[in-house]
């Protein structure tokens, strides 16, 4: 939860890194230092923040969970300490790979990550059954292997001359802070919205009924499955336009703008094409009944709009981020929100009409009602989108959204 919370760290960091190395190319020596510096400082605050409280009410957190029995707490307040002990780890992987984004190197983090997940996989059989440290053993091999792909990204910032850590000994600038407050925060808040309207339309999903639940769970897993097409055209949107957006080139980010939003259209029809042809494959994988199977493959069609609706809204989203406009995303969050919490406000008519319904029908209401919270999303950020490109249009137009 924390990890998706805090995520706009990354955002915040490209952002420093991309104006530092505007500032270095004018003459000031070591601005890049100085906004890792300052993505760093940032990262360790929130791991005190966030570290601090779960180590010290894990029992507490883990009751609010809706956790009962000593023996479940017991685990979970094992787990959640030892996973405490990683959130400087965690924070600083956020902050590194938006520093190291800003340098257009996606590279590093890829490897960072495969040598944590390969660290992981070794201590983990070797924690668990070996020594016979079950669920802490767990944590334990998780959290060395975050600190060891943490280790590894300082040591090739500072090989790479990304990162000095005198600079980590004298604070950061108030511009930096700044720009990290603005753009870390306000997304903050967005994921915030986000997470709300979700847990509400579980909450309606829930009282559908456990098939439906659980018709839902596999439709989640076939989004993700979507999703993996888009993602990587979405960070590379961010950092694209980032840059152009340092550099003060805003003709040719409009048009970039303009090609990313095209390939994000491309990318949902392609991904819909896939979810279509291997359905028939992946949904009796994730789940062997056949009420869930017929559900789902009798949704193809709403499944396939919403797909399509969120592939453009991440893309738009992502180009927006670059484009520094984090204002309009929170409002097309808060607007979608209030979609949201409208139509479950109107829940005795319409749940009157959709409890005991089959599976099918059920997950259609689900489909429609977030189709509506993303489209509500996506016309609200287009306005803005399409509003800025229009300002840029001409060569020379001033940046950053006012």
């Amino acid at each position: 939860f924390f990890f998706f919370l805090f995520y706009p760290l990354v955002t915040a960091s490209v952002v420093i890194v991309n104006e530092a190395q505007v500032e270095e190319r004018a003459g000031e020596e070591r601005a890049v230092s100085r906004a890792v510096s300052a993505s760093v400082w940032t990262a360790m605050i929130l791991s005190v923040l966030v570290g601090v409280p779960m180590f010290v009410y894990a029992e507490k957190l883990a009751w609010l969970m809706g956790l009962r029995g000593a023996e479940v707490i017991g685990y979970c307040v094992e787990y959640t300490k030892v996973r405490a002990l990683s959130a400087p780890a965690v924070f600083f992987f956020l902050a590194a790979n938006g520093c190291y984004r800003g340098m257009k190197d996606t590279r590093t983090p890829l490897i960072s990550s495969i040598m944590s997940n390969a660290v992981n996989l070794a201590l983990n059989p070797v924690f668990v059954w070996v020594i016979g440290w079950g669920v802490g053993g767990v944590a334990w091999g998780t959290t060395i292997a975050q600190y060891f792909s943490a280790f590894y990204l300082l040591a090739r910032m500072i090989q790479l001359k990304m990162f000095d850590p005198r600079d980590m000994l004298r604070p950061p600038s108030k511009k930096n802070l700044v720009m990290l407050g603005e753009s870390c925060g306000t997304l903050i808040l967005r994921q915030s919205f986000d997470r709300i309207s979700i847990n509400l339309l579980t909450i309606f999903t829930v009282n559908l009924g456990n098939a439906h639940v659980a018709a839902l769970e596999v439709i989640k897993r076939i989004w993700q499955l979507g999703s993996s097409f888009t993602w990587p055209v979405c960070i590379a949107s961010s950092i694209l336009v980032t840059d152009f957006v340092s550099k003060g080139e805003w003709a040719s980010m409009r048009g970039i703008a303009i090609r990313l939003v095209q390939v994000g259209c491309a990318m949902g029809l392609f991904s819909c094409a896939v979810i279509c042809l291997t359905s028939p494959f992946i949904i009796p994988m994730l789940s062997p009944s056949p009420e869930i199977f017929e559900g789902i493959t009798h949704n193809l069609l709403p499944l396939c709009v919403a797909i399509i609706s969120g592939t453009l809204l991440d893309v738009t989203e992502s180009i927006q981020l670059g484009m520094r406009q984090y204002k309009s995303i929170l409002l097309g969050s808060i607007a979608g929100m209030i979609f949201m919490s409208a139509a479950l406000l109107l829940k005795n008519q319409f749940m009157a009409a959709a409890v005991g319904v089959s599976v099918a029908a059920g997950l259609r209401s689900v489909l429609i009602l977030y189709w509506g919270f993303l489209i509500t999303r996506l016309v609200v950020v287009m306005t803005f989108f399409v509003r800025r490109l229009r300002e840029a249009a001409p060569a020379g137009a001033a940046g950053g959204e006012k």
